[in-house]
């Protein structure tokens, strides 16, 4: 109900301020400062009037996602504003806060690229941001002084969290290209090979008349460029309005403007593209059309079906084979590409290279899958023949499986074309479904729950475990409460390293004290345990309040091999510290570092809300030790265990009966209880919500994507059933002639066309299926997730519904007007 002019209170923790601003002699005469920081914190508690002047509902990423609530005030009158409300009982307090300037005392300030900088960031390659970015952050701390500041890039960081999904959508988008580039090439081709066989004898005609081969290829040249150049215009066209619409939505969804122009390179491309596939699927039916015999050509007596060909080689035949020349230039570039450029992506962390090498290792999968589709797709048919039509008469199956035999080489473009674009749609779905399923799990390893309260170190652990343990105790959809401290480095000053007895080999480490439930408490399915001690009975957070746990810890399992450590190994946990805050010895030397001797409790691959890994890539990973441990390697910095500064509360839900209302329930309880102790909770569904935007856009786009894919593939049926059902002209005259009924001709045609779609799609469900798990698997290994595999049920039966319909239309209707015709119409027909 807050609007303009509204009063409100706000309550302002002035602790972390304070201890900045009060001068050494205020701290001397406030001897009770410390006790107060430590046992109450009303002193600091100030409760500050305001008048609402303004009210925004979204922070435009001005602020963390998770934050739902922010105050903006001027600092200079809000500062000289809190003397007026601090205690009276404290006058050296107030002294100090009416001689400070504010602005001294500022520990951020923001830097915005120079206008206009959302384009900057709206480049493709992170690689270029982050180039652009640092040149300015670098000339820019140069001015102020490279020891007195420190810079930090939270764009850049949290862009370059996306780097990865960056990478693999625009791996997925080239797929997608390359894809439809190969369904555009095969549709164009069908429709022009169509063409040149239903026009034999007029071709052969021209012939005849004096028309040379080059006037051929003028001709089919000419005819290709008369729907390409047409289709080129008008798919510009289309392209500017709906991109601008799109771009529109997207912009005011993600609450920035982005430029509606096509780019210059988007139209070179389009232009290169629209031109050059016509002209690539024009070169088979030029070249048919040149080999075709001119007797054969101009002879309307005889069917143009061939159900038999016989091929005769020369032995002493010179010229090379294209198909031999392609297919070993291919496994060359294939070998370098592997022995080399591979190699070269390793070495230099270009995840870039890595994944276009990915992205051809898919291309040839899927090249590889469809050779195997094409060897296997006479079986398949007589499968679905004889599992799914076993209902029809005899005659009409072996009508149907001549008619297979006489247009095999006509329908392997049609088997292709749907069995890619079927691969090609489950492809598409599940890993666009799989980028969001990983940004998903990725929130809740890195959250371990699904609410959780996060603190501060001044934080005080007593109070705020009493009103937690309440709101477990009274809500029942909460099962159990655990909890990580802030690591030894954050409380101590110093910087912690696991090094072997010999310390040839050292590694940075964050050191945490857990709860004895705390891998009970925190999501399942992320904890993958390579080895642990079993026999105690006990689990291995409860292991480490054992007498033998006292000495141990629980580390990553990258620290086995890379170490050489087993469970009754030794290693060091070494406290250095920091060359800032370095102490000196009773001799005035630097205080050295001090060592600790820990065992592996257990090795982890993985776990939510703790960072493990067997990976090197994933370096200064997370060490977990009891609170007694944690109290004893803080060397003296955390008195007893009560002290230890909690970071993390981590709350067990019910997930078969907690509710988005229950969630919102909590978590406002949550923030209020951790709103007197400075504590903000961190709830996984608003991270999702930041996706939504993304979700959509990927839906859109895999839905665009099978349109085009279903009506490629539908176009290329309807013709290459035309061709077989022109051509056959006199054969269904003859049979006609013969008393065949029309119904049973029309039955012949519509089970040839739905035996061929439906051996295309289960050809097409394995060669996708085989590619998205691949995928899958993959992503998994990258992001050592546990991302499971979800096939998308809905969309392939809706695909395979779709194909069935396409099926019947492309042969019912031009069967039909065959049937229609007279017998004498029929066996007068040239083709």
């Amino acid at each position: 109900g807050l609007r303009v002019g509204s009063r409100i209170t706000v309550s302002v923790y002035l602790y972390r301020y304070l201890q900045d601003v009060l001068r050494e002699d205020t701290l001397r005469e406030l001897d009770e400062v410390s006790a107060y920081a430590q046992s109450s914190r009303t002193p600091w508690t100030v409760l500050v009037p305001l008048t609402v002047t303004g009210v925004f509902n979204y922070s435009r990423g001005k602020f963390d996602s998770e934050t739902t609530s922010a105050v903006l005030v001027e600092l200079e009158p809000f500062f000289g504003g809190l003397t007026g409300w601090v205690r009276e009982d404290m006058p050296g307090v107030k002294r100090d806060l009416l001689q400070t300037r504010p602005y001294d005392y500022v520990s951020r300030v923001t830097f915005n690229l120079p206008p206009p900088r959302l384009d900057r960031y709206m480049r493709n390659d992170y690689a270029l941001i982050q180039r652009e970015v640092l040149s300015f952050m670098s000339r820019l701390v140069a001015r102020m002084g490279y020891e007195d500041v420190q810079a930090r890039f939270q764009v850049l960081y949290e862009l370059r969290k996306l780097r990865i999904f960056n990478l693999f959508l625009g791996l997925i988008i080239s797929v997608v290209m390359v894809s439809l580039v190969g369904l555009l090439v095969l549709l164009i081709y069908s429709l022009l090979i169509v063409s040149v066989e239903t026009r034999t004898f007029d071709l052969g005609i021209l012939r005849m008349v004096g028309m040379t081969r080059a006037g051929i290829v003028r001709l089919l040249l000419a005819q290709t460029l008369t729907f390409a150049i047409p289709a080129w215009a008008a798919g510009l066209v289309a392209a500017r309005f709906l991109t601008a619409f799109l771009l529109e939505q997207i912009g005011q969804i993600a609450g920035a403007r982005i430029d509606p122009r096509l780019l210059p390179a988007s139209v070179a491309w389009a232009t290169v593209m629209g031109l050059a596939v016509p002209c690539v699927a024009a070169i088979l039916p030029i070249r048919k059309a040149l080999a075709a015999n001119l007797k054969d050509a101009i002879d309307a007596n005889r069917s143009k079906v061939t159900a038999i060909q016989v091929t005769v080689e020369r032995s002493n035949q010179e010229r090379p084979s294209p198909f031999i020349i392609t297919g070993g230039l291919t496994m060359a570039g294939f070998g370098f590409m592997v022995y080399y450029l591979f190699p070269k992506g390793l070495l230099e962390g270009n995840l870039t290279l890595l994944l276009y090498i990915f992205l051809s290792l898919l291309v040839g999968m899927l090249l590889g899958l469809s050779t195997l589709s094409l060897n296997l797709e006479r079986s398949i048919e007589h499968l679905v023949a004889y599992t799914l039509l076993w209902w029809n008469g005899a005659s009409v199956r072996a009508m149907m499986h001549k008619n297979l035999v006489a247009h095999r080489l006509r329908n392997r473009k049609t088997t292709i074309m749907y069995s890619l674009s079927l691969a090609f749609i489950i492809f598409i779905v599940v890993t666009f479904a799989l980028q969001i399923v990983t940004f998903q799990f990725q929130e809740k390893q890195e959250k371990g729950t699904l609410l959780r309260l996060r603190c501060s170190r001044f934080a005080q652990p007593r109070r705020l475990l009493d009103q937690l343990e309440q709101l477990v105790a009274n809500e029942k959809v909460v099962l159990d409460m655990g909890w990580m401290s802030h690591s030894i480095a954050s409380v101590a000053g110093v910087e912690t390293y696991m090094t072997t007895v010999g310390k040839t080999v050292t590694v940075g480490q964050y050191v945490h004290a857990v709860s004895p439930n705390f891998f009970r408490v925190v999501l399942p399915g992320f904890m993958v345990l390579e080895e642990h001690d079993d026999e105690s009975g006990y689990f291995i957070d409860e292991q480490l309040y054992t007498p033998r746990g006292s000495q141990s810890a629980i580390i990553g399992s990258l620290y086995k091999e890379s170490m050489s450590l087993s469970l009754n190994s030794t290693f060091l946990l070494q406290r250095k510290p920091r060359q800032t805050d370095r102490e000196v010895d009773p001799n005035g030397l630097p205080a050295s570092s001090t060592y600790s001797k820990l065992r592996p409790l257990a090795f982890l691959r993985g776990a939510a809300g703790a960072k493990f890994s067997g990976y090197p890539e994933a370096s200064d990973q997370d060490l977990l030790v009891s609170l007694t441990t944690f109290v004893r390697l803080s060397d003296g910095a955390v008195a007893s265990a009560a002290e230890v500064p909690i970071s993390l509360y981590l709350f067990q839900m019910d997930e078969g009966a907690v509710t988005d209302a229950d969630l919102d329930r909590i978590s406002l309880r949550l923030r209020r209880i951790g709103a007197r102790s400075g504590c903000s909770v961190d709830d996984v569904r608003r991270r999702n919500e930041a996706f939504k935007v993304a979700l959509e856009a990927m839906n859109f786009f895999s839905g665009a994507t099978t349109t085009v894919a279903m009506a490629i593939s539908f176009f290329s049926l309807t013709s290459s059933m035309y061709a077989n059902i022109s051509e056959q002209s006199k054969e269904i005259g003859m049979l006609r002639a013969l008393g065949v009924r029309g119904n049973w001709v029309l039955r012949v045609y519509t089970l040839e066309a739905f035996t061929l779609v439906m051996s295309s799609t289960l050809l097409g469900l394995m060669m996708g299926t085989v590619v998205a798990f691949t995928v899958t698997a993959q992503r998994a290994l990258f992001t050592q997730l546990p991302v499971p595999f979800v096939f998308p049920w809905s969309i392939f039966f809706w695909v395979v519904g779709a194909s069935l319909v396409s099926a019947v239309a492309a042969s019912f209707l031009p069967a039909t007007r065959k049937v229609r015709q007279s017998i004498a119409g029929l066996m007068r027909s040239v083709t």
